[in-house]
Parts: structure tokens; sequence; C-alpha cells
């Protein structure tokens, strides 16, 4: 058991199941986890045994199903055992720093976390502790989702219908307008099919509206500073370009959002050349499903590998949902199968481990095993579409008026406007790779057919979404 000083940690953020503290001088961040009456929901006590084994499970799913998607992009975490006083004593000094929208849950005592690198801060070999580092959060969101080709799914033609034109239709866009309900702030303008087009001019214009919407309602794009969240602080483009210009330089004709926005193109757009085998297959007795590289994006580039794992929500709707009936109909009759299928894990066994091939367990059909592939998959889905992809930066050493300057390299960013050339070194990595429950199944396909039935409609009318 690790003894820390509690005055050594900060609150950086929380989402529904954990809070984020982090450690500027040990380079570190735990997740600990949040208990409330929605975690168990028998209301039965939560025991150090059930967190154990919670956080276990997230261990394997991350070793052993998002390691095969998201590559040299993510780290799998560890359980570290820490004082449980600590945790006691930060527990009530970050009290006030927590928003109110989070607060039906407390902060767990178990002296269980999970431990995994700071991502706010670039690795060591990187790092120039003297200036400031910067991180840029991105929840991307469903950028694969299609139903029955009802989505566009050619993202790289300029005239392919976009979400503020007619007949434009996104999945992610409908789902944002009902989540926008009820909100008078303005509805932030993101939208993935732009971030994922491989188009520049699409994602120059995507990445700019999400630094003018940076105070909007549902964007998705969060900013730190040494592992501080500044942007509460930011209400417009001018804040941006304003906070900014203390730590970029613009060309003559262009802006610092110009700078920004030029830089996290190149960040996310960049191939990393992988030290994982990413060429695989997936087995099931009924089904074979082949990975295949989006030709609109670079091949290794983050956004590609981020499109790839969402490919497996792409699939028929009525088809999901027959599966899912099938199953719920199943486990209500014999419990057993859901222990047998492993559905809620352990997630190191065959059924889950992508790339394998899932000997049928006893007293398992091969129709009810591609029914839990087809749920299994889309629950890889749902943890795809909830990922997050930060990309961190810093100025580097090297900065000149003629327009010479290093390489772009694995970590190397030159940026040239107007014969300026900036260097930063960056480093774009993917978090948030929980598992989704079995339990929460009901829920998904709910906001799916809600989704499925406004497309259709607006399909047949021929209206398109308009922000």
């Amino acid at each position: 058991m690790e003894s820390l000083r509690y005055s050594d940690w900060c609150y950086r953020s929380e989402g529904n199941c954990n809070v984020v503290i982090y450690s500027k001088k040990h380079g570190r961040v735990y997740r600990v986890l949040k208990v409330g009456t929605k975690y168990d929901a028998n209301g039965t006590a939560v025991t150090n045994e059930d967190i154990l084994a919670h956080y276990t499970k997230q261990i394997q799913y991350n070793a052993c199903v998002m390691d095969r998607l998201y590559l040299d992009y993510m780290s799998v975490p560890v359980m570290k055992s820490i004082n449980s006083q600590f945790l006691a004593m930060l527990a009530q000094d970050i009290e006030s720093k927590r928003p109110d929208n989070r607060m039906s849950k407390s902060i767990s005592l178990c002296p269980t976390v999970l431990d995994i690198p700071d991502y706010a801060f670039l690795p060591a070999p990187l790092r120039n502790s003297n200036i400031s580092s910067f991180m840029f959060e991105l929840k991307a969101g469903s950028v694969a989702r299609s139903y029955n080709n009802i989505l566009c799914e050619d993202l790289c033609r300029d005239d392919v219908p976009q979400c503020t034109s007619a007949g434009g239709y996104c999945f992610y866009c409908i789902t944002k307008s009902f989540l926008h309900k009820h909100n008078n702030k303005r509805l932030s303008r993101y939208c993935p099919q732009e971030l994922f087009s491989g188009n520049q001019s699409r994602m120059r214009k995507c990445i700019k509206q999400l630094l003018e919407d940076i105070n909007c309602s549902r964007n998705k794009l969060r900013i730190f500073e040494d592992g501080t969240d500044i942007t509460p602080t930011l209400h417009s483009a001018e804040d941006v370009e304003a906070y900014f210009a203390s730590h970029l330089s613009k060309g003559t004709n262009s802006t610092i959002l110009d700078t920004l926005t030029n830089l996290l193109i190149s960040c996310l757009t960049h191939s990393r050349q992988s030290t994982k085998k990413s060429d695989f297959t997936l087995h099931c007795p009924t089904e074979k499903l082949n990975r295949q590289q989006p030709s609109y994006l670079p091949s290794g580039c983050v956004l590609e590998i981020f499109v790839n794992a969402q490919n497996f929500g792409c699939g028929n709707l009525e088809e999901l949902q027959q599966a899912y009936k099938n199953l719920k109909s199943l486990i209500a009759v014999d419990p057993s199968i859901k222990t047998k299928l492993c559905i809620d894990g352990p997630y190191d066994t065959g059924l889950w481990r992508l790339g394998c091939r899932p000997t049928l367990p006893q007293g398992v059909s091969a129709e009810v095993m591609l029914d839990f592939i087809k749920v299994r998959n889309y629950l890889i889905y749902r943890t795809a579409k909830d990922a997050s992809i930060l990309i961190t930066f810093q100025r580097g050493s090297k900065c000149s008026e003629d327009g010479a300057g290093a390489e772009s390299s694995e970590h190397t960013f030159t940026i040239t406007d107007s014969g300026k050339s900036q260097v930063f070194n960056c480093n774009v990595t993917i978090i948030d790779l929980d598992p989704k429950p079995f339990s929460q199944m009901d829920r998904y396909l709910s906001t799916e057919q809600k989704v499925y039935n406004d497309l259709h409609q607006r399909q047949s009318s021929a209206i398109g979404f308009v922000h």
C-alpha cells in the first residue's frame, strides 16, 4: 500500500461513475469509483470486494478487448492500493469543487483505485516543465452508426449531404437534439461527420466551430492547462484567441484559432506506426466480420482507429433488437446462460477476446451464440461511442521566421503559416474505455429506436436536420 500526501493531489473532473484526481508531482491520474443508489439496483451495500471485482473487469476489458481496437493509442490501467485515510481527506477537500449535477453520488473510500498515466502532460522525454502544457479532450461521438444505409457512409465525398443542409441525416445530431430539450443555451454545431470526413476544409470548419462554440450546450470539447480545466473561463472564440495569444504565434494572414486548428488536424490525421497487430478477423460459428480501413482517412491515424472501433455497431436495428429480445427471454428462463456467455464478464475469455474463435459453451446453441455476438458487438460500439480523444501539446524549442524547422515526426509537428514555423511536441491518446453493462440495453435500444424513427420521418419528408 502506497503512502501518499493528499495535498499533492487535485480534483480534475468526473463522469457518471468515476471521479478523476491527479498529481502533477507524481504524473499520475487516479480514477476513484463513485457509489450511490444507482450502483446497486437492489440497494445492497457496496463492499470493497464489489469494487475490486468492478475494477478487475475494467482492466480485463481494456487488456483483452479495447487493446486490440485502439492499439498504441491507449494504455491498460492498473489497480493500486492506497490508504483509505488519504481518500477520506481528499474527498472532504474536493467536495466544494464538484459540480452540482454530480453530487448525487459520493466518492468510494475503498483503498483500491485505477491508476493511469496523466495525459494532461507529455511523456517525460518530450516534456518541458518550464512552459505550459495543454490538453484538448474531445468526446468525438458516434460516426459509424448506420441504419440500412439511411446515414451517409461515403464521408469523403464533397457532395455528401451534411446535417446543416436538406437531406442530411446524422445519428449524433439527432440524438443531440433529444438531449438538448429544455436547455436555453445555444446548441453546439459540432457534427462528427465533418471531423471524420477526411476532407481538410470540412475538418477545419468543424474544429473552428468546436472552438467557437466552446461554451455552448452539448459541446464536446474541453481544454486543460497544466491539468486544470480552463473551459469554464472560455465563453467565445475571442476568449480562446486571447487565452492562447501568449502561448502561440499567428501568421501574417491568420489567427491563433487557425494555428490551433492546423495543429489539431495534424495530430488527428497523423499516421502512427503501431507495434501491435491490427488486421484481425472476428470469428463466431455463423458470422464473420472483417475489419476494414476507411479509405478516406490516413491509415493508422487516431480518427481511422476510432472509426474502426465503432464499426462494431453498424448493422440492422431490427436484427439487433431481436437478438437482444431472444437473449433476454432465454436468461429469464435460464439465468445460467448469462454466466455461460460471460455477458457482463469476465472479459478475458474467448467469448470476448477479439481475434479469437470462441468455443460454444456447453448447452448453448449456435443461434444463441449469434445473438450474443450481435449484442456483444453493440456493447463494444457503445464503449467506442463514448470514448475520448486526448491531444496534449507544448511549444517546442525551435521556431523560425523562414519556414525552416523540425520535420513532423511521431510526436513533433511543425505548423507553418505565412513563412513562419512553430514546432510543437504532441501526444495523442484515447481514454474512457469502460465496458457497458447488459442491463443498459433497454435504454440504449430505446434511444436507437427514437433516432431511427426520426430519421425515417425526415427522409420521407425530405427535411434535413438543422442545428
